[in-house]
C-alpha cells in the first residue's frame, strides 16, 4: 500500500513489507472559554514529526462577524503563519514570525505557539482574548 516500504536480507530474499506511516491528519477545537496555557496535543504519527503545518478559523457566529483563517508552519528552525482576520465584515492580512497558528475574528483573538514536539505529543501554548468563539484547527505532522 502507499504507506509501506519493501525491505529485504540484502541478498535480494525474502522481502518484507513494513509500515512507513509519513504523516498524520488530525483536528480539534479550542473553544471559547478556554484560559491561556498549555495544551498537549497527541498526533498519532508514532514518531517526532520533523514538520507540522496548521490551519485554522474561527468565529464568533454572529451576522457582522465573519471567521478569521491562518495557515502556519513550525519545524526545528521555528515557526511562523500567515492570516486573515475579519472585524465588522472588513478583511484585513498580516503574518506572524513568532506564532504557528493565530486566528482573530471581531474582537476575539486565538493565538498559539508550537513547542515540546515529542513522539506522540505536541504542546501548543496558547494566548487568548476571550470575547467570545471558538478556533477550530486542522495539523498534519509529518
Amino acid at each position: 500500500t502507499s504507506e509501506q516500504i519493501l525491505t529485504s536480507n540484502g541478498a535480494g530474499v525474502d522481502p518484507t513489507f513494513q509500515t512507513n506511516k509519513t504523516w498524520k491528519v488530525i483536528s480539534a477545537t479550542r473553544v471559547s472559554d478556554a484560559a491561556t496555557g498549555n495544551v498537549s496535543y497527541a498526533h498519532g504519527l508514532g514518531k517526532t514529526p520533523l514538520s507540522i503545518t496548521l490551519y485554522g478559523n474561527g468565529g464568533s457566529g454572529t451576522a457582522t462577524t465573519n471567521g478569521g483563517w491562518s495557515t502556519g508552519f513550525w519545524d526545528a528552525s521555528g515557526q511562523s503563519c500567515a492570516f486573515f482576520a475579519s472585524s465588522g465584515g472588513n478583511w484585513s492580512t498580516s503574518t506572524s514570525a513568532t506564532e504557528a497558528i493565530v486566528v482573530e475574528y471581531g474582537t476575539s483573538t486565538r493565538r498559539g505557539i508550537v513547542g515540546n514536539v515529542g513522539a506522540t505529543t505536541f504542546d501548543i501554548v496558547w494566548t487568548d482574548v476571550d470575547n467570545g468563539g471558538s478556533a477550530f484547527f486542522t495539523w498534519k505532522c509529518s
